[in-house]
């Protein structure tokens, strides 16, 4: 309503004559960009951004391309484009002849006052946007509608095509990511510098003897080792968190969603690049940034003569899954293994993972996403303290706090007894094909169930947990990497690395030399920068919900050659 006030006060302030054409062209350019912007959600699930006029400006091919829209949108582009410039030039000319009438009438006084209005508008204009933006912002946070992309995408529909674009103006002005910001000057790591990086962290030789190893990842849903986060009365048995007879690397991982945004870590571990880079467009990642992927962990494995395939336990269309996977590269994507959704068990998941494996001439790649280990954990399966595996130190009692644990417990033993039998099958599979195999298994992210940026789970209040936390991030998960390949991997001399190392450290068992490991210069950020190259001082997300304070100690030193380095990575395309 507010736009439309001013609106039609912009409209009075206007000579007359210049009104129809106004009106005429407004509408046009609105209805163009309301086409388009239907047009992206339908295939992407996230609406036209300011960024995306960033984009289009530099490279308008590539955004039809990323979008996959009919070949005929980019005439309507350059047809908005040629109206919008048409308009400028015209209301320009026109207020010239506008002017040079009014001298000639001896109208300039009532002129001056359309101008002096005109200001006044433009002044309060200015106001009236800033409270606009401000106010979209405080209820986007309070109301929670921006969680996942296609609250977004209504997001732009409520607040009408014009609305939103400001609203992405000011998100793209406060957190737009450095990737796309003013190009640095620091030089890239040189390759001397990543091969000192990669030496100390993988083996290559120990890998080259050997065939090329069929590769299983497991993203699992939600999950960590609670004797890491918490005080406990007993330490949490189980066979995620303990080394066997294969593991080549375990431990705490760090990743960037908390509490929940299973895609931002999908990204991150197959893309290998952190989505913060990308400010607000990187919490977006299957919607706003898969359209953009050129390389990928996929698509290196494909090249190395991979077959590459993932499964997942939801349906294609949740968080826009499936395109995504398309756009980084994977051959085929199989939704809803398990049949049961949301109910389906890792166990079951991957009893049906292995049930729909054939044999194939060349190594496999396959990723996999399990659902069970998901928020909430309610309080069903236990009467009283006796039948816990453990409790809270401190908490010696039958509450909802211990038993929403225990329950977590109680499903990640579901998890873990799908690892080994994963590590069965492919036992087999190498002794059948005579290929290895490498198997990594992690999790995305820690529950909401016991997060601080959660609010009120079911009927206890998540915020009880944080007194009993151990000085463990709630950024941390775990990982555990287990190999037929013995000492192929030298990680990560006691520092916890961040997802995105996963496909780098995975390709050393792939790569026939250090060029042609994939992103390579990841294990360079992990050697001079640790874990978090930028020290927690960037959270995506913190203009779209609540999202945890943590500490800023500053970016690492060499922030400005990694970001180089990525960008000449070409991972990604028309940006």
């Amino acid at each position: 309503m507010g736009f439309l006030l001013y609106g039609v006060l912009f409209i009075i302030s206007l000579p007359i004559r210049l009104v129809p054409v106004l009106l005429i062209s407004s509408a046009a350019l609105t209805l163009g960009l309301t086409v388009i912007n239907d047009r992206k959600i339908l295939l992407t699930q996230s609406p036209i951004t300011f960024l995306d006029f960033k984009i289009t400006a530099l490279n308008p091919q590539g955004l039809i391309n990323a979008v996959k829209a009919p070949p005929w949108t980019i005439y309507l582009l350059y047809a908005l484009a040629i109206l919008a410039v048409v308009i400028v030039f015209w209301v320009l000319f026109h207020s010239s002849r506008v002017l040079s009438d009014a001298r000639r009438k001896g109208t300039l006084g009532r002129l001056a006052l359309n101008f002096i209005a005109l200001i006044l508008l433009v002044v309060t204009g200015i106001f009236f946007l800033k409270q606009f933006s401000h106010t979209v912002q405080e209820f986007v946070i309070e109301s929670d509608v921006a969680w996942e992309s296609k609250d977004f995408s209504d997001l732009s529909k409520k607040l009408s095509i014009w609305g939103f674009l400001y609203y992405s103006y000011y998100l793209e002005k406060n957190e737009s990511g450095d990737y796309f910001n003013s190009r640095h000057s620091a030089t890239p790591p040189s390759k001397k510098e990543i091969e000192e990086a990669v030496k100390e962290f993988v083996n290559l030789e120990r890998a080259r003897p050997h065939k090329k190893p069929n590769i299983v990842v497991v993203l699992a849903e939600s999950t960590f080792n609670p004797s890491d986060a918490f005080r406990l009365t007993k330490p949490i048995k189980n066979r995620l968190f303990e080394p066997n007879k294969y593991t080549q690397a375990i431990g705490p991982m760090y990743v960037n969603a908390v509490g929940g945004g299973t895609w931002i870590t999908e990204f991150e571990s197959i893309i290998g690049v952190d989505s913060r880079l990308f400010g607000y467009s990187g919490y977006y990642t299957h919607a706003s940034l898969s359209p953009y992927v050129s390389r990928s962990f996929a698509t290196y494995l494909k090249d190395h003569g991979y077959s590459t395939e993932t499964y997942q336990a939801l349906e294609g269309d949740f968080y826009n899954a499936a395109n995504a996977y398309r756009n980084y590269g994977f051959d085929r994507f199989y939704e809803n293994i398990g049949g049961a959704g949301w109910d389906t068990t890792d166990e079951q998941f991957i009893d049906a993972v292995i049930s729909m494996s054939h044999e194939e001439d060349k190594p496999f790649f396959k990723y996999l996403v399990t659902i069970q280990n998901h928020s909430p954990h309610r309080c069903k399966n236990f009467k009283d303290k006796t039948q816990f595996v453990t409790m809270l130190k401190g908490l010696d009692e039958f509450n909802e706090l211990n038993c929403a644990l225990n329950e977590y417990v109680l499903n990640a033993k579901s998890t873990s007894r799908a690892f080994i039998k994963l590590i069965k099958y492919l036992e087999e599979q190498e002794k059948l094909t005579g290929r290895p195999f490498v198997l990594l298994i992690f999790g995305d992210h820690q529950p909401h169930t016991f997060s601080k940026s959660a609010s009120v789970i079911d009927y206890y209040n998540s915020e009880q947990y944080q007194k009993f936390r151990k000085n463990f991030s709630e950024r941390e998960t775990f990982f555990h990497i287990v190999s037929s390949i013995p000492g192929v991997l030298k990680c990560c001399g006691g520092t916890a690395p961040h997802v995105t190392m996963m496909p780098t450290l995975l390709s050393a068992y792939v790569a026939s030399d250090l060029d042609d490991m994939y992103l390579d210069v990841n294990l360079y950020s992990l050697k001079n920068c640790g874990p978090d190259f930028l020290n927690n001082e960037v959270s995506h997300g913190g203009y779209l919900f609540n999202a945890p304070e943590t500490p800023q100690t500053g970016k690492c030193p060499v922030y400005e050659n990694l970001l180089n380095a990525y960008r000449n990575a070409e991972i990604f395309k028309d940006f």
